[in-house]
């Protein structure tokens, strides 16, 4: 980088300004096991990238902080201009510094500085004094720990077991616990979380394999069920489940026509080593770093789908206001608006007022709080339910992993700060409903509705492969084909496909690509059954189905 060259007195004219922005520097394994050796620190989360990847959040190995520091001299000097009239430049010393965010192994930084001032000391001397903020562009290895706290029912265990949806490939999501966060905040400002459980308690009416696969799976064996009611062949039955036959309802009776089979606030208990997404750092004892708290409920109305609180205090005020419409997971009226204070009513041991001024206390400690967000799967328009929920809410937490680290911008209004229009990424077809009866319909594989989707994929492509994907592959013992396979664009090693299937099980677009070595980089659907996509619908809008194309649906045969 070449650096500019200017007098005292046009330097000084600068304060407030940035004076430079330095090259990439790579930070890489050995410059670290260098660093080992100079200051003898040989803590394994620096130099045994294999144990730092199994035994912290990290991911695998960090810097230390102080060999970050130290390459703030390079930044320095190939950035910020030289002063022309001086004869000698000394380090005078350090105001404040933080270690902000782990540099992991392999990972890129930069600085990014500000001239503060320029004060005359004593006969021929000057102090500066400059703002550094280093800058870290992590190589794919980046992770990231959300706190949440819902009210009972309105989601909590199938967000922290949600798998990524499409067009998220490569993502991968970790449970630490469901339900209860112990917060700590360390030397630093930062808070960290640990999981007090062992266990999971969920509500089980609605869970099935369609929508959150993880749960269903932690739920097929060693599992406590109550309430729930009963098939032919004694095994329990819930509203939602797509398999088996109820006979028996959660009292004991036999099912009677128009009733339900198992109460509303029926639930299941596990172990949590039963989710197939448990982490390891789910009994870590220092806990995981976090970076964002969401709060939510079930709101019909109202509340928007997400948004950020303005600060940490106005954060707080959004959870002491939680809001949520009462379920039967709660005694009472179904569907009345209950103020539910950080979803801690029915917990909270000691007075409200402490209890929330206690949260408050962290800004006057910390500069360094995670931002505070929140959100509503449950909002409502005259068709249903406006989100489709389950796995696609990691469109969400996308936005708020981008608003964290302050890659995207947000509209400030009087409640926080709202997405921009096509800040969710949200793409494809999707078909919402609130009539259970009509949805079953839709996503049962006997009702031969088809559907399209448009795939880009990594990898050599054969009509071998082709066939065998026409043929049907053999997939944790059981088949999965495509009824169509319509080869399109090849750009270099990626290639697009047009694919049609009729089960549509979660992610089995992906797993037939998988299974044949080919990696699915994007996918979209674009038909269910005979309705297709529009291509004048804008990303983010909805259109409501006419009569005409209801029964289109109801009657389809593909």
């Amino acid at each position: 980088m070449t650096q500019s060259k200017i007098d005292l007195e046009e330097y000084s004219s600068l304060i407030g300004s940035k004076i430079g922005i330095s090259d990439w520097i790579t930070v890489s394994q050995k410059m670290i096991d260098d660093f080992c050796d100079v200051t003898g620190d040989y803590q394994f989360i620096h130099n045994d990238p294999n144990r730092a990847a199994s035994e912290t959040p990290f991911g695998g190995s960090i810097a230390h902080g102080f060999l970050t520091l130290s390459l703030i001299t390079k930044m320095y000097k190939d950035t910020t201009p030289i002063i022309t009239n001086h004869e000698l430049v000394i380090n005078y010393g350090l105001n404040r510094v933080r270690f902000l965010a782990p540099v992991p192994s392999g990972a890129r930084i930069r600085g990014i500085i500000t001239l503060g001032k320029v004060e005359p000391r004593g006969k021929d001397k000057v102090l500066t004094e400059n703002k550094i903020i280093v800058e870290i562009e992590n190589p794919n290895n980046e992770k990231f720990y959300v706190a949440a706290a819902f009210p009972s029912a309105c989601g909590k265990t199938n967000l922290a077991m949600l798998i990524p949806p499409e067009g998220y490939e490569g993502w991968k999501v970790k449970t630490i616990g469901d339900d209860i966060a112990w917060l700590n905040m360390d030397e630093n400002g930062q808070i960290w979380a640990i999981n007090p459980e062992a266990g999971y308690f969920g509500v089980v009416p609605g869970t099935n394999e369609e929508d959150n696969e993880n749960a269903y799976k932690a739920i097929q064996s060693d599992a406590i069920f109550t309430n729930v009611g009963l098939t032919d062949n004694n095994e329990p039955w819930w509203e939602g489940r797509l398999d088996g036959t109820p006979s028996i309802d959660w009292k004991g009776n036999p099912l009677q026509d128009g009733n339900h089979c198992a109460h509303p606030n029926s639930r299941f208990t596990i172990s949590a080593k039963n989710n197939p997404q448990y982490s390891d750092l789910a009994d870590s004892p220092t806990g995981v770093p976090i970076s964002a708290i969401v709060f939510g409920g079930r709101r019909s109305e109202l509340a928007p789908l997400v948004y950020e609180a303005k600060d940490w205090n106005h954060g707080v005020l959004v959870g002491a206001s939680v809001g949520s419409e009462t379920t039967a997971a709660a005694a009472g009226d179904i569907g009345i608006v209950r103020r539910d204070p950080m979803a801690m009513k029915p917990f909270c041991g000691y007075n409200f007022a402490d209890y929330f001024s206690h949260w408050l206390s962290f800004s006057e400690q910390s500069n360094n709080l995670p931002k505070i967000f929140h959100v509503n799967w449950f909002r409502k328009n005259d068709e249903g339910f406006i989100w489709p929920g389950f796995g696609e809410n990691l469109r969400v937490l996308d936005w708020i992993i981008k608003r964290c680290q302050n890659s995207v911008d947000a509209k400030e209004m009087p409640i926080g700060f709202l997405p921009n229009n096509n800040d969710i990424n949200t793409s494809g077809l999707m078909l919402f409903t609130n009539n259970g009866e009509f949805a079953n319909y839709c996503m049962h594989p006997s009702n031969t509705l088809d559907r399209e989707y448009l795939v880009r994929a990594r990898g050599d492509f054969t009509q071998e492969k082709k066939e065998s994907m026409l043929r049907g592959i053999l997939i944790d013992d059981e088949l999965h084909k495509f009824t169509d396979v319509v080869e399109g664009e090849k750009n270099g090693s990626n290639q697009w496909f047009s694919v049609c299937l009729i089960s549509g099980k979660n992610r089995e677009v992906r797993k037939i690509f998988q299974a044949l070595d080919l990696e699915v980089s994007r996918l979209k659907r674009t038909r269910f059954g005979p309705i297709f996509l529009p291509s004048t619908l804008q990303k983010g809008k909805t259109k409501a189905l006419d009569e005409n194309e209801i029964k289109l649906l109801e009657n389809y045969s593909g």
